[in-house]
Parts: structure tokens; C-alpha cells; sequence
């Protein structure tokens, strides 16, 4: 059986305020994530305008983690 190294795990900011966490491929550096998204505009949603990252942050914990995190928060604001 393949093992895989795990993904990596980015918190970005947008300029809204909105924080998100997502995860990227396993050998995705720090440095490349920011490439990636600092300057970029992204579509949160069709009814708002598009907003540009503007922070990215290595996470510590697993991305699987991280997300699934996220992912608890967002819904208990979003009720």
C-alpha cells in the first residue's frame, strides 16, 4: 500500500475580513501558497464582489483538520 505525505494546511485572509482555511498539495510551500493567492481575486459569492487575498498563513495541524474546523465554525455563525 502508497502512503502519501499528508496536504498542507493555509489559513487566508481576504480583504473583507473573511479568514478561510484550505488545504493544498502535500509539497505546496509556504511561499508558493502566497504566490498563489496574495493579489489574486477570488468569488466568496455571486452576489457580492470579488474580494483579493491578501494574507496567507502556514497552519500546524493537519489540513484535513484545519478544514473540518473551519468548516464547524463557519456553520455555527452561518445558523
Amino acid at each position: 500500500m502508497t502512503t502519501h505525505k499528508p496536504l498542507t494546511a493555509y489559513r487566508v485572509t481576504y480583504s473583507d475580513g473573511q479568514v478561510i482555511a484550505t488545504s493544498m498539495a502535500a509539497d505546496v510551500t509556504p511561499k508558493m501558497a502566497r504566490a498563489y493567492f496574495i493579489g489574486q481575486q477570488f468569488e466568496m459569492a455571486e452576489d457580492k464582489p470579488m474580494v483579493t487575498a491578501v494574507k496567507v498563513e502556514p497552519l500546524k495541524t493537519p489540513a484535513s483538520n484545519a478544514v473540518a474546523q473551519w468548516q464547524k465554525s463557519f456553520m455555527r455563525r452561518s445558523v
